[in-house]
């Protein structure tokens, strides 16, 4: 490899892997998913479900990600407010909801018995940061058909401007085995919350992905992607393999 090819590689792996003091230098956010399984960011979910310590482990991970909003909802702060689908007041937040996230919850152990749940965010999110919306007046042909189809659903309701968020088999195998897939609380990130980022008590939205079924016994490849035209797909997308051993 020429040393401007070594280069190029280097340099996509530090805006990939960039720590959050390192946000005014990133123009995007990169998409983050949880949980890992150790410091280092592994990229790999082994659910043994039988295993008690095991199950419990994942729970852990995903209780102390999820500490600082829940922090967040039980805060009197007159700058943090439930906001539906509005902008927050100036120099406010919007609130993010960890009731909101259906059956991946604590007292589910966040499904790491036999139908886990991740979660994803934007991190990184520099401040002020907008993002440039994908609905259905243009839409890059590596959108996967169903969120195409959720998408125009969804602008029928009046739903648009929001982050879009899609979880995939990343081959013709994986996409047999990973089954059902539902997002929570919604298939997207909402804008309303971007513009208040680097403001105090801002936290990045949260969407929880459910993998109800996915099939026993097999290393399924997950590809998930946050879509947004001022996201670069290398920076918006993650890959991790799932294995359910329950």
């Amino acid at each position: 490899m020429g040393t401007a090819k070594r280069v190029a590689v280097l340099l996509s792996i530090y805006l990939s892997w960039a720590s959050a003091d390192q946000t005014q230098t990133i123009k995007s956010p990169v998409l983050e998913l949880r949980p890992f399984t150790n410091e280092h960011g592994s990229k790999e979910i082994w659910v043994q479900g039988r295993s008690r310590e095991t199950v419990q482990h994942w729970a852990g991970l995903l209780d102390d990600f999820l500490q600082p909003y829940r922090s967040q909802n039980a805060s009197a702060d007159s700058t943090i407010h439930q906001c539906g689908n509005n902008p927050p007041p100036e120099n406010g937040v919007c609130e993010v909801d960890v009731s909101s996230f259906g059956p991946c919850n604590p007292q589910s152990h966040y499904g790491y018995t036999d139908s886990p749940c991740i979660f994803l965010r934007l991190n990184n999110v520099p401040n002020g940061w907008m993002p440039e919306f994908y609905n259905d007046s243009y839409i890059p042909e590596k959108m996967p058909y169903v969120l195409r189809h959720h998408i125009w659903k969804e602008k029928q309701k009046g739903n648009t401007n929001r982050v879009w968020v899609s979880c995939k088999g990343n081959y013709a195998p994986d996409a047999e085995f990973i089954g059902s897939v539902k997002y929570y609380p919604e298939q997207a990130f909402p804008s309303h919350y971007f513009g208040a980022s680097g403001k105090k008590n801002f936290l990045s939205p949260l969407v929880a992905v459910h993998f109800e079924r996915p099939r026993n016994g097999v290393v399924i490849n997950v590809w998930c992607t946050a879509w947004a035209a001022n996201i670069p797909y290398e920076l918006g997308t993650i890959n991790f393999d799932l294995m359910l051993d329950s």
